[in-house]
């Protein structure tokens, strides 16, 4: 199967017949438009493809968190998530893979993710081309892969470079921490090589183990490592430019296979698969939940008809209710009225369902604190929940003491808690408990 790229720096169709490049210009619906009158030109040899995303469309993210039972672990992820991805999770397609250690109480994380309109822009692009993709792969993932071996310490830092960019590969116990992308200026070239040293011994301070620096392959030839975590360009640097991360062998199948793959997406053919592997269990259950399907129906049926006989009951009272107190009006109207003398006469109330009011006071707040972000709201009767953060200490100050005064007690009980996440960021979570 061959394989599309779709890269920071070029768009490549790589198969082992063929290969076509094309260099970015950075937004890729007219990349890829661009590449396509390219590929009008070449007869493919092969149409499906497995689609390759680097870091300028995805995003990655490593997390340290407690060791929790797996069942357990994706709710606690996606919390923590809430932090670092622009947004609402729910707009991304996420996948990720874990290494627990329980001896240390922990669980190492990488987290690969896209914006689903996204990914679905992209698939149908490549649909209205003639292609069929298969699994959509993670460059970074790929590029870990055939960065680890047997062999490789567990604490490494590793470069891969190619024409005017490079990509330094973070590994902490054998597991892919952090990926770093730093291009190259056209205006000023001279200062990449400081660039790259600088960002290495940032790294080297940040890691509490000592690690160890290696080259890619192909990079050996234009660069060495020297001491303290450096490297400079060899005086005899080949004649030949380095080649471009995307190559065919990153699609062998000894990558594809390996239990430290990512898939974003499965290809259909693994879905297929599956289908034929269990079809006749999958039958069996098919037809025990029609039977099961056909109950409930019956059962709802007879729920139906016993809530209608009650619903004209009820109404039948009402009527009848309506024409003993108030005969000259509706009994609509008439429950009403009743309800509201019932309460003036207790000395309760009407207690309707602020909402308008409610989200009325909180764009008032967000004008008072405008680094307020909510990323969970909901309401039911007198009960609120907001979930969000602040950029600044004094916005978060701001929006509680806001917020006591748009739900004030007694009449209502506001919980309240609270993370700081550095540099004056606030994360916090309220839950406002109305009277009844």
């Amino acid at each position: 199967m061959a394989g599309l790229f779709i890269c920071q720096q070029e768009i490549a169709y790589i198969s082992p017949g063929l290969e076509l490049r094309h260099r970015r210009s950075g937004i890729w619906p007219q990349d890829l438009a661009e590449f396509a009158k390219r590929l009008s030109s070449h007869p493919l040899p092969d149409k499906k493809i497995h689609l390759v995303l680097d870091q300028s469309l995805l995003h990655f993210q490593s997390l340290v968190l407690p060791w929790v039972p797996t069942r357990k672990l994706k709710p606690l992820l996606r919390f923590e998530l809430e932090n670092h991805f622009l947004g609402d999770l729910n707009q991304f397609t996420l996948v990720h893979q874990a290494r627990p250690n329980k001896v240390r109480g922990q669980v190492r994380l990488q987290v690969f993710g896209i914006e689903t309109n996204l990914l679905s822009q992209i698939k149908e692009a490549l649909t209205e081309l003639g292609f069929e993709v298969g699994q959509v792969l993670a460059l970074e993932n790929l590029l870990s892969l055939v960065a680890q071996s047997p062999t490789s310490p567990d604490f490494r830092t590793h470069l891969v470079f190619e024409p005017g960019l490079a990509r330094i590969f973070c590994f902490e116990e054998g597991f892919l921490s952090s990926v770093t992308t730093l291009p190259q200026s056209q205006k000023y070239p001279e200062s990449w090589l400081p660039k790259i040293n600088g960002v290495l011994r940032a790294l080297a301070l940040n890691q509490k183990e000592k690690s160890t620096l290696t080259l890619e392959r192909s990079a050996k030839l234009a660069y060495v490592a020297l001491a303290d975590f450096q490297i400079e360009a060899r005086p005899d640097p080949p004649t030949q430019p380095l080649p471009f991360t995307a190559q065919n062998f990153l699609l062998e199948p000894t990558w594809l296979r390996s239990k430290g793959l990512l898939p974003i997406e499965e290809r259909r053919a693994a879905l297929l698969s599956e289908w034929n592997k269990h079809k006749g269990a999958l039958k069996k259950t098919g037809t025990l939940a029609a039977c099961l399907a056909l109950v409930w129906a019956l059962g709802l049926g007879l729920s139906l008809f016993d809530g209608s006989k009650r619903v004209t009951r009820l109404e039948a009272q009402l009527a009848q209710t309506a024409s003993l107190y108030l005969p000259q009006v509706p009994p609509a109207q008439a429950l009403k009225i009743l309800k509201q003398r019932v309460s003036a006469e207790s000395g309760a109330p009407v207690l309707a369902y602020p909402y308008a009011t409610g989200l009325a006071g909180l764009s008032k707040i967000k004008e008072q604190a405008p680094s307020l972000q909510l990323s969970r709201l909901s309401a039911k009767g007198r009960d609120w929940t907001f979930i969000g953060k602040t950029g600044q200490a004094q916005d978060f100050e701001t929006t509680k003491t806001e917020l006591s005064k748009l739900f004030p007690a007694p009449d209502y009980v506001m919980t309240l808690s609270q993370k700081a996440q550095g540099e004056g960021e606030v994360s916090f979570s309220v839950t406002i408990k109305g009277g009844r």
